[in-house]
């Protein structure tokens, strides 16, 4: 790997070649850094990725983890994966090692998802608080399963926030009852043959357990339809978050949009709007002929080649 120095932009860019998965030699450029140290710490962040060394810093496994499930899930839904990442999980974990977080970091992150409060006072639902959790053990899983970290320190931390719904019990009892009455009915009595028993129960036992089934049919619509419209809900509450960061963008911009606008306004106070007409279709000038220059010097250079 090469930092040098953009003479032209003033700033400093890292170069280098690597393999990738199918054993290709490529090159990759980074430009842009202000300072070398600043360039230098981006390429050993690159050579921890590129080796997949746990040393890494969370964020680059992120990027790994983020690239590595894209093509396996629907796109809204690493949408919102991505989005959850990068604004609850990625400003605590960011800098910190892959494997050196540890449970006590989890907790400490827990508290503080736990503890938030909008400006109406208002936290996180538990459902919410379990989804972002699940995202957090979800990337350390990945990293167990496929990068050989040794433990995921999510799973050790414990779980935080609520299930969407609390079904176990009528999960375990529509199972149990709800099919095969034969296995679980009753011996007859000592003074009752089972034949009679049976001929005497069975019919009422069976109609029952077939009220159980469709019941249960029924539930299970319910609980899919009830997960579709939690998913949706906890998709439209992360696009709203998204459009509400991009309207803050926007408005920032009209700002400075205005200040232009005020500014231009007093330029045209003091030099009388005549004359910075005119200084405008001069500047528009001047860009024209420095167009057709640089497009007429590109022309030679082909043709010199």
């Amino acid at each position: 790997m090469t930092v040098i120095k953009n003479q032209k932009s003033n700033t400093y860019e890292v170069r280098t070649y690597y393999k990738d998965w199918t054993g290709v030699r490529k090159q990759k450029t980074k430009r842009g850094f202000k300072r070398k140290c600043d360039a230098q710490e981006w390429e050993r962040a690159f050579k921890l990725k590129e080796n997949l060394s746990l040393d890494m810093y969370f964020e680059d496994f992120v990027d790994l983890y983020l690239n590595d499930i894209k093509s396996r899930i629907k796109y809204n839904t690493w949408l919102t994966k991505k989005h959850i990442v990068e604004k609850k999980i990625l400003p605590y974990f960011s800098k910190k090692k892959l494997q050196e977080i540890k449970p006590s970091d989890i907790r400490q992150w827990q508290n503080t998802m736990m503890n938030y409060r909008n400006k109406q006072g208002e936290g996180y639902s538990q459902v919410y608080l379990k989804t972002i959790h699940n995202q957090l053990s979800a990337i350390l899983n990945h990293a167990v399963n496929f990068y050989d970290l040794k433990s995921n320190a999510a799973r050790k931390a414990g779980s935080m926030g609520k299930e969407r719904t609390k079904a176990g019990l009528v999960d375990s009892h529509a199972r149990e009852y709800g099919y095969y009455p034969e296995e679980w009915l009753p011996e007859a009595g000592t003074l009752e043959s089972a034949k009679s028993y049976r001929k005497r129960i069975f019919p009422l036992v069976k109609k029952v357990a077939n009220m159980i089934q469709a019941l249960y049919s029924k539930y299970l619509d319910l609980k899919n339809k009830n997960q579709k419209l939690s998913d949706r809900n906890i998709d439209l509450e992360n696009r709203v978050d998204r459009l509400r960061e991009e309207i803050s963008v926007i408005k920032k911009e009209n700002v400075a949009l205005l200040n232009v606008a005020y500014d231009m306004d007093r330029v045209v106070a003091v030099l009388g709007e005549n004359k910075v007409k005119e200084a405008i279709e001069v500047a528009k000038h001047l860009e024209q002929v420095n167009a057709k220059q640089k497009g007429k010097k590109r022309r030679t250079d082909r043709e010199g080649r």
